[in-house]
């Protein structure tokens, strides 16, 4: 009896192993395609900050050149370059500029090249998998211009 039982404690390591084996790629796509989607949104959040940061300052009655707000020192570029995103995203204004009237809208948009900035970053963990990665991602932000009241 006792050699009966052994043989079934045997049977059933082998039976748990093979289930392992069988199971564990899908249970590694899962986890990896889980950390994908959470940088993913993470990179969504950084943008749509740095969109609200260009608009907050676009609508600002100081400022009155695109430029102002799309390059160099801007609050949405301090926004990309604290995320190390400034190589892989673009900074738009987009209807009338950063000039309409008071109470109008400005309208910021940062694009981030997606599959770019995770390919650099070695956040794409599963390259076989791409097909399911946007390419870019994009955030919009629209804030009424400011100034003083007629």
């Amino acid at each position: 009896m006792a050699a009966k039982l052994s043989h079934r404690g045997t049977a059933n390591r082998g039976a748990a192993a093979v289930e392992l084996a069988l199971l564990m790629p899908l249970l590694i796509l899962i986890i990896f395609g889980m950390i994908e989607m959470g940088w993913l949104v993470m990179k969504q959040s950084d943008i749509t900050n740095a969109a609200r940061a260009g608009a907050r300052y676009a609508a600002m009655p100081s400022v009155t050149n695109v430029s102002d707000v799309t390059g160099g020192n801007s609050p949405a570029i301090q926004v990309l370059n604290s995320n190390n995103l400034t190589p892989y995203a673009t900074v738009t204004v987009g209807g009338s500029g950063v000039t309409p009237p008071v109470g109008n809208l400005v309208t910021v948009t940062v694009t981030l090249q997606y599959r770019s900035s995770a390919t650099k970053a070695g956040a794409e963990l599963l390259h076989f998998l791409t097909f399911a990665l946007p390419d870019q991602l994009h955030a919009t932000v629209s804030m009424a211009k400011e100034g003083p009241t007629s």
